[in-house]
């Protein structure tokens, strides 16, 4: 990866600067999440929570994948409301972890 000097001088402009910057910290928070989620992955089989179902790594790149592609496709107004969504997706990726069945969301909501 060009240090960010050189990447601005090839681009010419203090913009291109700050467009990298903030490409940069973008990049390494999302790479920071991942890390979070295979943690928490790694923590629920260890601690008999999830069931093996992927290796960490490319499920938490599948969890990760699905829920910042919602904002692509959510509308408020449609079919589903913040909350029931929100219940959905946590639905969704416990089964995908491999949570034990019967799964609550209130289990998981904060008190």
């Amino acid at each position: 990866m060009p240090r960010r000097g050189a990447w601005a001088a090839a681009a010419g402009n203090e913009r291109s600067s700050k467009l990298y910057d903030r490409a940069i910290s973008e990049i390494r928070a999302s790479l920071r999440l991942g890390h979070l989620v295979e943690r928490l992955l790694e923590r629920g089989i260890r601690t008999g929570v999830f069931q093996p179902t992927a290796d960490n790594a490319l499920l938490a790149k599948v969890l990760l994948s699905t829920w910042t592609e919602v904002g692509r496709w959510y509308h408020p107004g449609g079919h589903f409301s913040v909350p029931d969504l929100a219940d959905e997706f946590a639905v969704l990726a416990l089964r995908t972890a491999g949570a034990a069945a019967p799964i609550s969301v209130e289990r998981f909501a904060p008190a």
